[in-house]
């Protein structure tokens, strides 16, 4: 057994020596490698076998890749209804992104989300070496036609809320709690 691979810390360590057992042509090793989220060049494990009948040494040799590790962010994403939020992928050189509806483009790391409702997408992504993994992302459309308790602000979009003087401006869902009367049929007023 050779190679740049470390028995035991690259693959789920194999014994250093395997016979195949009289009478039978074959045999199974199995090499697990181990993911321990540590980005690495993909390492060579050389397998040497020697027949019983004196033929030549024949050489094998396994490459071990790190697996995938997709993550997406951010992770959840809030989203106003009819905007749109950038997702971005990272841990591979391709991604596809499922479903495709309301993401532009539906393919690659950085992406658009615009989706209709709250939705779960999910990231294929794929490293050079060909190993795939996945991650999920939940984007939460924040509905602009809340209920008279919840004021959403989307945009470049400032409102006063009653009862304040300072125009709220920043993007997101606000829920005021009254302390003093407030006549409910007074619009928001948008600034």
């Amino acid at each position: 057994m050779g190679g740049d691979a470390v028995n035991g810390v690259d693959f789920q360590t194999i014994p250093s020596t395997f016979t195949i057992p009289a009478g039978q042509l074959c045999d199974i090793l199995t090499i697990v490698p181990i993911q321990d989220a540590i980005v690495e060049s993909t390492k060579t494990l050389t397998l040497t076998y020697q027949p019983s009948d004196g033929s030549p040494l024949t050489t094998l040799e396994v490459h071990i890749s790190d697996g995938a590790l997709i993550e997406v962010t951010p992770s959840p994403a809030n989203v106003c209804a009819g905007s749109s939020v950038t997702l971005t992928a990272t841990g591979g050189a391709t991604y596809n992104w499922i479903p495709t509806g309301g993401l532009t483009p539906s393919t690659g790391a950085v992406v658009q989300a615009s989706p209709g409702d709250t939705t779960t997408y999910i990231v294929i992504g794929t490293t050079a070496a060909g190993c795939s993994s996945t991650d999920t992302v939940i984007v939460n459309v924040i509905p602009t036609n809340s209920s008279a308790a919840d004021i959403v602000i989307c945009g470049d979009s400032s409102y006063i809320l009653p009862g304040d003087s300072v125009p709220q401006t920043t993007s997101g869902l606000y829920r005021r709690i009254l302390s003093m009367p407030l006549d409910v049929t007074a619009p928001l007023q948008r600034t």
